[in-house]
């Protein structure tokens, strides 16, 4: 196979977002032109103002490839505007489909695209996903966690009960195996404007296509996530403490919005998984007490029962919020003697 170039229509899009990514990015782009393809598709690079380099070598594969690639270097960073950098770089697309991934991680398959369009539109669906290998950067290792982004040895359809876990929570999947139609996300921009501006998860991406069309998985390793690196989104909930309050409230806050705009669709896993992020927070001794009454204040409207009152008689209470936390780990550890 063979990509053509100079197409005004290509198939395919690749949205790539990157900020300080200098020791990833080459890695990435490699792995998108490396695929072999009997379509057009072009790659859509988007950098926030790095520092570190990144802009040159975004520059440098622009240059070489300037038919494919096509750059959006900016010189003062939008995120701190407020301006989300997927919705940002996928209004330049021109493919019918959309494949996503992050300046920090790469594809393993060079027939990754091709397969991936052909089992889509064979099965008439509207999105898929497939499964990744997860490297840890602070490990310096690959693992493939059958537990995170792996359901199962056939390809099949997977119905809205299917994408959202026992926790209230979507299911575990990898950001370098999305692709999708982009009228997805043009129906969402139209109907939901708002929305569409100042909520743009990934996980909204799946659960609004479950919502209008049809999820697709594939049980084929043909990508690598990174975790654990610093510039990376699980360092920074692990690591940063205000970094996760701030993101638990913000997701909360676009749940609620979700719910409204798809008619209690998903009312039931929402507010579970409204309530896991309430509690998860709550009970964080490390995030400052005064960080964490602000927060109950703002999601009292929606927190259960249980969590007003395990807030008020014990993580409210520092003595015994350390107390109780004793007898947990206490106990944990009696269970693997």
């Amino acid at each position: 196979m063979e990509k053509r170039v100079n197409a005004s229509t290509p198939l395919v899009s690749i949205c790539c977002q990157t900020f300080n990514h200098r020791n990833f990015i080459e890695e990435a782009v490699n792995s998108f032109l490396m695929q072999k393809t009997d379509f057009t598709y072009e790659i859509l690079l988007r950098d926030d103002a790095s520092t570190d380099g990144t802009q040159e070598i975004v520059k440098e594969f622009a240059d070489q490839y300037p038919d494919i690639i096509n750059p959006l270097i900016y010189s003062e960073n939008q995120f701190k505007k407020g301006v989300k950098p997927f919705s940002d770089n996928v209004k330049r697309a021109k493919g019918k489909y959309i494949a996503m991934c992050e300046g920090d991680d790469y594809w393993t398959d060079p027939n990754k695209l091709q397969s991936q369009i052909d089992s889509m539109e064979k099965h008439d669906v509207g999105f898929s996903f497939h499964a990744a290998e997860i490297y840890k950067y602070n490990q310096n290792e690959f693992q493939i966690d059958k537990s995170s982004f792996f359901y199962g040895e056939d390809i099949k359809i997977l119905s809205n009960a299917e994408i959202i876990d026992n926790k209230g929570q979507t299911i575990k999947t990898p950001l370098p195996s999305f692709v999708f139609k982009k009228e997805l996300i043009d129906q969402l921009k139209s109907k939901h404007p708002e929305f569409y501006l100042n909520n743009m998860q990934h996980s909204f991406i799946l659960l609004w296509a479950a919502y209008c069309d049809k999820i697709l998985y594939i049980p084929k390793y043909m990508a690598v996530y990174r975790q654990a690196h610093t510039e990376s989104w699980s360092y920074k909930m692990k690591s940063d403490f205000t970094f996760k309050k701030d993101y638990n409230l913000k997701i909360i806050n676009s749940y609620n919005a979700f719910n409204k705009m798809t008619q209690s669709e998903f009312s039931f896993f929402i507010e579970k998984n409204i309530n896991n992020r309430i509690f998860s927070v709550l009970k964080n001794i490390y995030i400052p007490i005064k960080d964490r009454i602000d927060f109950f204040k703002e999601t009292n409207e929606y927190s259960s029962n249980k969590n007003k009152v395990l807030w008020f008689f014990i993580f409210k209470r520092k003595n015994v919020h350390q107390f109780v936390n004793w007898l947990f780990k206490s106990y944990q550890q009696l269970l693997t003697k």
